[in-house]
């Protein structure tokens, strides 16, 4: 998954959404870098999102039971998923600038 600070929302590939056969539970307007400054109609679906914890947790890290997420293309940047601030605004994000890490804390 991309971790994204810019994005609103998260969404998830249409390839990756497509074989679970969910009905789209409504529309949103899209705006994206590759869309410039027309936005564009995106299916949303309400998916159920685990971010599992250590292998020795007795339960997830973080489980969202329904979360309102759009789906749109996105293999061709290589990613299934991009994570935004509906999520990433639940929990702490701290940037390792000179490893290139990131912690992700719920």
């Amino acid at each position: 998954a991309l971790v994204d600070t810019g994005a609103s929302g998260t969404v998830i590939d249409d390839s990756v959404l497509g074989p679970l056969k969910l009905p789209p539970t409504g529309e949103q307007l899209v705006q994206t870098p590759s869309t410039g400054q027309t936005p564009h109609k995106a299916f949303q679906y309400d998916v159920s999102i685990i971010i599992p914890g250590s292998t020795t947790a007795q339960r997830p890290l973080l489980f969202l039971p329904a979360l309102p997420i759009v789906g749109m293309p996105m293999n061709q940047q290589g990613y299934a998923m991009l994570l935004g601030r509906d999520v990433l605004n639940l929990g702490s994000l701290t940037y390792i600038g000179t490893s290139g890490h990131y912690v992700l804390a719920f």
